[in-house]
């Protein structure tokens, strides 16, 4: 998801909050007790650290994969210019 217009802290919040909101949606009737997770890698383009937009969304990539490694289910930010 791209978030115009956001600096990575704020797009960080939005992601936080969706992760937050689609945990407490109930996805089967039937079955209320199961309940949606997501890993989420967030980062901000940033000309001193991304040569290109390639690199850029391999950081981000590379955050998605850090959020999963440290138990799924959580925000992970790239953080290079902050």
């Amino acid at each position: 998801m791209l978030l115009p217009n956001h600096n990575e802290a704020q797009a960080a919040q939005r992601a936080d909050a969706f992760r937050i909101g689609l945990s407490a949606a109930t996805v089967v009737p039937e079955l209320p007790e199961l309940r949606m997770r997501v890993s989420i890698g967030v980062g901000a383009f940033c000309a001193q650290a991304h040569a290109d937009a390639d690199q850029f969304f391999g950081d981000v990539d590379r955050a998605l994969y850090r959020a999963k490694a440290e138990g799924r289910n959580c925000v992970c930010r790239v953080a290079v210019c902050e």
